[in-house]
């Protein structure tokens, strides 16, 4: 099972990368709860395909690039660690490069929940905001 989440979850980052969102909100539980820290702009606590869907829908006002560049992925039963980096450019114009770590909850081979764990004063500084 551990095997079959990690290839669920490296296939949400290709489909990110490939600019196929469909594929993306295909692999999330229509339940799926997604935090992301509340001290950036578009930070905060999103629940169910919609609301994950204005999630992605603001990033494009913050990055003029953005690639989610995965190094690692450690599963365990139902859960799935990516390790990776952040790159790109934002609109402000700063290039960034923030580590990341994804822990990801998987329920029937969708995913039921994403927390990102990151450089907030990193990426607050390429947003422009300190």
């Amino acid at each position: 099972m551990a095997a079959r989440n990690v290839d669920v979850i490296r296939g949400g980052y290709e489909d990110f990368r490939n600019g196929d969102f469909a594929g993306v909100m295909n692999r999330f539980d229509p339940e799926i709860e997604w935090s992301v820290s509340p001290n950036i702009p578009f930070g905060g606590d999103y629940r169910g395909h919609e609301e994950v869907a204005r999630f992605f829908e603001t990033l494009d006002e913050h990055y003029e690039e953005l690639r989610v560049e995965p190094d690692e992925f450690i599963a365990d039963g139902d859960r799935v660690v990516v390790l990776g980096v952040h790159r790109g450019r934002t609109r402000v114009g700063n290039d960034f490069e923030i580590h990341f770590s994804h822990s990801w909850l998987l329920r029937d081979g969708k995913a039921l929940g994403f927390r990102e764990y990151a450089d907030g004063v990193d990426l607050r500084r390429a947003l422009g905001l300190d």
